[in-house]
């Protein structure tokens, strides 16, 4: 976990990624049952990270976190993360991702790769001491088979 505690908290992901609420120097990535984190690698060297959290039996939440430096390779990590979840099994159905309305970019990227848009969660994410909307973007188990 400390690799990707190194991460995470890299400048460049840190201030775009983690509310307010939580410190930096207290910071630990959460380990469960229902927790995992996959490491994102190019040419053998560690670019990022994805934490993969289920919040029930049949959805996962997914937040992709990659270095600047490897953006370029966004839509091939969430492309094999895809491929992950569905070779998983079990009875997942549902992958959700939430983004902040200040990261249009990311939420470009998410319908890219195929997410669908359903809803906004209003005033729900705090970063610099302002409150913001997130984006709620979700693909079911059949649609990424579909793009697989």
């Amino acid at each position: 976990m400390i690799l990707v505690r190194n991460i995470i908290t890299k400048p460049e992901i840190w201030e775009h990624s983690v509310e307010d609420s939580v410190s930096l120097n207290d910071f630990y990535p959460e380990t469960s049952a229902t927790a995992y984190w996959l490491i994102c690698e190019v040419e053998n060297v560690t670019v990022g990270v994805i934490s993969v959290h289920y919040e029930n039996k049949t959805s996962v939440k997914i937040h992709p976190c990659l270095l600047s430096g490897y953006r370029s390779h966004s839509r091939r990590m969430i492309i094999e993360l895809f491929k992950w979840l569905v070779k998983m099994g079990g009875e997942m159905q549902k992958v959700n991702i939430s983004i902040p309305k200040t990261r249009r970019i990311v939420y470009n990227l998410a319908k890219n790769v195929g997410f669908k848009d359903e809803g906004v969660n209003r005033m729900s994410f705090t970063k610099n001491g302002k409150t913001h909307d997130q984006w709620l973007l979700g693909l079911t188990r059949k649609e990424i088979r579909g793009m697989l």
